[in-house]
C-alpha cells in the first residue's frame, strides 16, 4: 500500500473522524487521558492526519509536532493548526528524519503500531 493513500479521501476520513463514533468518543479521549497533563510539553503525534489530536493537546497547553504520510490529510492538519504549525511528510514505517533536538524530551503518541523496538513512551 502506497504511503500517501489516505490523499484520495483525506476530506471524508477527516470528516468522519471529527464525530465517529470511535475516534471522537473512544481514541482521541483515550489518548489526551494516556497523554496526562502535557501543559508546556513537547508532543509528537505521529500519524497525526488532519490534526484533531494535535488541537485537543495544543489546547491543554502542548507544543506539538506532527507527521502523517499523506501530503493531503497534513494540509487539512494546517489548516486546522495554522501555517506555523510543525508538520511533516513522513511515514512511519520507515526511518524519520527529523531534527533529534527539537523531539528530545518528547512525549510521543502513535495510533498505529510502532515499528519493532519503539513503545511509543516518552523519548
Amino acid at each position: 500500500m502506497r504511503a500517501d493513500h489516505y490523499d484520495s479521501f483525506a476530506q471524508s476520513y477527516a470528516r468522519d473522524n471529527e464525530s465517529g463514533l470511535f475516534n471522537a468518543h473512544y481514541e482521541r479521549p483515550a489518548m489526551i487521558e494516556l497523554a496526562g497533563d502535557v501543559h508546556g510539553r513537547r508532543v509528537l503525534d505521529a500519524g497525526c492526519g488532519s490534526g484533531a489530536l494535535s488541537e485537543a493537546l495544543r489546547a491543554r497547553g502542548a507544543i506539538v509536532a506532527g507527521f502523517d504520510s499523506s501530503p493531503a490529510m497534513l494540509e487539512l492538519a494546517r489548516e486546522r493548526l495554522g501555517e506555523d504549525a510543525d508538520l511533516q511528510v513522513a511515514d512511519i514505517s520507515l526511518p524519520l528524519s527529523v531534527r533529534r533536538r527539537r523531539v528530545r524530551r518528547c512525549r510521543c503518541l502513535a495510533r498505529a503500531a510502532l515499528p519493532e523496538g519503539l513503545d511509543g513512551t516518552a523519548v
